[in-house]
């Protein structure tokens, strides 16, 4: 077939069209005008077709090339459909044959199952109840289901992480801009009473040291011009039985009213452990009260739990409605006050306390604004009420100084107007020109500044206006874009503001000199309903969310133990850990036997191998240690009680049978602020039970100051259980990852890999092979400190770093051995990967 001579006058569409249909045109020879023949030479008449044979192979083979190209992809590329591929109308007339050709013939359609009738159908707001029969939604559920992963995390449907790439942005975000997470999902509860009531009551579920120092009964936390934040413990076990983080805030003083109030707000995860140890504290409290009360009534034993007769909350979830009870001894009635018995004059009779729980979960909502620009976008949103004259000049020179300028745990108490009437919200600018007198004018926290209507149940109601009913407004308005001015009718919010700062718990010296960073912010709480408006006008600015893996991530970078993941010895975190096994556990046998990387079993933490070998106590547990199933906060026997021994039913007898020398204690992590000073006076003690029993008075002073009972088991057994949080920091190579372990070293092995790392730079580069050759000598499982939680690259530092727990005794030997060469509490220690490998050397750095 010969090519055409094409005239420069044809376009190129219309040569494609001629290419086109030549290959759709079968070649064929003209017919001879000679007469036929009789008979036909099947060899010869093929012979004399032969043009047309290949002529059709040819025509069929062009064929299938040109229908690559289907004729709606023949239209220009700004006049194509998606349509166009199945619906040959909306074609041009002269390709609608060829596209009806190409097109497949049309399956046929099966039959809808009939829906079913009005009266049966769900509306919309049902159908979203029913799908929350096991789990609740957050108000801002169908906005991050739209842009989040969502896993169902401690009851809730939680965001896990943004559809998009977002681990670097939003650590940027949360260092040099601003980013929002979605708080609403921690549980609040409401405690009334008397104040010395409800300060004893504390003193036995909460630490006697927050973050910021001091305790919940603190001059300022019980004025309410701050908030407290500390973890929770199991009533009477301070400091065994954690159970997580809580922070407290108490409503300031209303005139001469004896009534107390406040707020406890706890980790969901751990939410039915703290009601059951709070309800055990009221009824203790109240008990002990009564007993003095009225001297003949029934004798309470400190620190042995007492039963409830109610309860006040209920610990199931989700919950359906609020509700409160009144909490009272557990001798008596709850209607009843307990009377007098016979014998006691009248004059001993008084009005007893009553500690009264509500349940606030579905009450109020939280915000959690982070970064140096979270001031500014708060400032932005909230467009506040004329009226609050102190407030608002207060929250004017906050907005000078930022978040970082802020008391940490301050409260501010506002008002402000409908967010939608001023959608969308602008940051606001600091003025360059009252910024060096802002700066002398740092507010200091006050209960007057901390008064809010949200604490009164009337105050805390959702939107009344919808979003058509302000659409409306904006309508009639002839400047398109122009925010509404608010109005008598518009709803005035109620915004309690909480200066929130993430910092580095590190005791180290380097923490002290300010060479950690932080993360400043704050957190606005607000009433039910309102999650809709208030989360659309902080996104506005392209302020980014954050979900579970952006707030871990943020404690990773800061070196800030993570709930639960991070908190070795509770419930929670054992729990966790276990989903976390079982993920790794089923990826490990999914491979195939030739591709699994280490040893079955490499995915569990061996906390029984970390805490059975010898303290620093000088004694050594048997085989038969510490389980890391075990309860938390009670006692393991290691040998078999006779069954015909009588034991006696005496209470206190059993408390002190706690610390016999048959029994060793579940794993629980010592936090204190003074971590640092104490565990170097443990260092210095000379071998044998010194170390125990200077630990053993330090924390039983601790808890006499709080009334709580010397029921403490002896010192030996609390320092054999004892786990410390830690920082790893590889002093070279080497990334920590989770669960990988931590080895101390032996005194040659240490001098040896002083030595080597006291090199500079230049000179250790070349020393390569011997840092290898000094970490390839397999570790004794003797040596076993403790595990990583939480390991990576650190973004902010660059270099890798791991939170870890580490056994306390283990790391007094390392401390003493460091003592006895020199060194200044270095903890030299080395790491492997989980799955064997290479030792790299690192250094340990106490968590408070």
């Amino acid at each position: 077939m010969s090519k055409r001579p094409h005239s420069p006058d044809v376009s190129g569409k219309q040569r494609k069209r001629v290419r086109l249909l030549d290959a759709r045109t079968i070649s064929v020879q003209s017919p001879s005008t000679s007469n036929l023949p009789t008979s036909i030479d099947v060899e010869q008449f093929t012979i004399s077709r032969s043009f047309e044979i290949s002529a059709l192979q040819t025509a069929i083979a062009s064929s299938s090339a040109a229908s690559t190209t289907r004729a709606f992809q023949s239209v220009p590329r700004h006049l194509r459909r998606r349509a166009a591929s199945h619906d040959v109308r909306r074609l041009p007339q002269r390709l609608r044959e060829r596209a009806r050709i190409e097109m497949d013939t049309a399956k046929p359609k099966k039959g809808k199952l009939p829906k079913a009738g009005k009266s049966r159908q769900l509306t919309r707001t049902e159908n979203f109840a029913k799908r929350q029969r096991d789990k609740a939604w957050l108000e801002t559920h169908l906005y991050h289901a739209k842009r989040f992963h969502m896993s169902t995390l401690y009851g809730y449907r939680l965001p896990i992480t943004p559809t998009q790439k977002s681990y670097r942005p939003s650590l940027r975000a949360a260092r040099s801009g601003s980013i929002v997470h979605d708080y609403s999902y921690w549980s609040t509860l409401e405690l009334r009473g008397r104040e010395d009531v409800l300060r004893k009551v504390l003193e036995r579920v909460v630490a006697p040291v927050g973050v910021g120092g001091g305790g919940p009964g603190a001059k300022e936390c019980r004025e309410g011009a701050r908030v407290w934040e500390g973890a929770a413990y199991e009533c009477g076990m301070w400091p065994r039985g954690a159970i997580g983080p809580v922070w407290v805030l108490w409503r300031p003083l209303t005139g001469n009213d004896p009534e107390r109030q406040l707020w406890i707000r706890v980790h969901p995860a751990c939410f039915a452990q703290f009601l059951g140890s709070l309800q055990c504290a009221c009824g203790q409290v109240l008990d002990e009260r009564r007993t003095l009360a009225f001297p003949s009534a029934t004798p309470v034993i400190p620190g042995a739990p007492l039963p409830l007769l109610n309860t006040a909350v209920p610990a199931s979830f989700p919950p359906t409605t609020t509700q409160s009870a009144s909490t009272t001894g557990s001798t008596a009635p709850i209607s009843q006050p307990p009377q007098p018995t016979h014998g006691h004059p009248a004059t001993h009779t008084h009005p007893v306390d009553e500690i009264q729980i509500t349940d606030l979960r579905t009450q109020l909502l939280a915000f959690n604004i982070l970064g140096p620009k979270s001031t500014a976008l708060l400032a932005g949103v909230l467009q506040l009420v004329k009226g609050q004259n102190q407030n608002k000049e207060v929250w004017d020179t906050i907005g000078q100084l930022g978040g970082a300028g802020v008391p940490r745990g301050m409260c501010l108490a506002l008002e402000a107007w409908d967010p939608r009437l001023s959608y969308p919200p602008k940051l606001a600018h600091a003025n360059p020109t009252t910024s060096n007198h802002a700066a002398t004018r740092t507010p200091l926290p006050s209960p007057s500044l901390a008064q809010s209507q949200l604490w009164e149940p009337s105050a805390r109601q959702p939107p009344a206006a919808s979003k058509r009913e302000l659409d409306a407004r904006r309508s009639f308005d002839l400047v398109p874009g122009r925010k509404l001015r608010p109005g008598t009718g518009d709803a005035k919010v109620p915004v309690l503001l909480v200066q929130r700062s993430v910092a580095s718990r590190l005791a180290s010296p380097s923490h002290a000199q300010g060479q950690e960073e932080s993360l400043h912010g704050w957190t606005i709480l607000l009433p039910q309903g309102w999650g809709m408006p208030f989360l659309l006008s902080l996104v506005a600015p392209t302020t980014p969310l954050a979900g579970q893996r952006e707030i871990q991530a943020q404690a990773f970078e800061l070196s800030n133990p993570f709930f639960p993941k991070d908190w070795v010895g509770t419930h929670a975190g054992v729990k966790e850990w276990r989903g976390w096994e079982e993920e790794e556990k089923k990826g490990w046998e999914r491979r195939p036997r030739g591709k699994r990387v280490g040893e079955e079993g490499w995915w569990s933490a061996d906390w029984r191998r970390v805490l059975r070998s010898s303290g620093a106590g000088g004694d050594v547990q048997g085989e038969q240690g510490i389980q890391g199933e075990a309860g938390m906060g009670e006692t393991i026997v290691t040998q078999r009680e006779d069954a015909d021994m009588e034991v006696e039913a005496d209470p206190a007898t059993t408390l002190a049978q706690e610390t016999a020398e048959t029994e060793v204690l579940a794993p629980w992590v010592l936090r204190l602020p003074s971590l640092s000073t104490l565990v170097q006076s443990l260092v210095r003690c000379p071998p044998g039970p010194g170390a125990g029993l200077v630990l053993h008075s330090h924390l039983s002073a601790l808890r006499s100051q709080r009334g709580l009972p010397d029921s403490l088991p002896s010192g030996d057994l609390l320092l054999q259980s004892a786990l410390v949080h830690v920082r790893l920091v590889p002093c070279g190579r080497g990334c920590p990852a989770e669960l990988t372990p931590i080895y101390r070293l032996s005194p040659a092995e240490a001098a040896l890999w002083r030595t080597a790392l006291s090199r500079s730079a230049s000179d250790r580069l070349q020393e390569t092979n011997e840092l290898i050759r000094l970490g390839a000598t397999p570790p004794l499982q003797k040596d076993l400190i403790g595990y990583v939680t939480s390991g990576g690259f650190s973004l902010y530092r660059g270099s890798a770093h791991g939170l870890a727990s580490v056994a306390l005794s283990k790391l007094i030997q390392v401390g003493r051995e460091e003592v006895a060469v020199g060194e200044a509490f270095r903890w030299l220690v080395k790491f492997s990967h989980r799955t064997g490998g290479i030792c790299w050397p690192a250094t340990l750095e106490l968590v408070i």
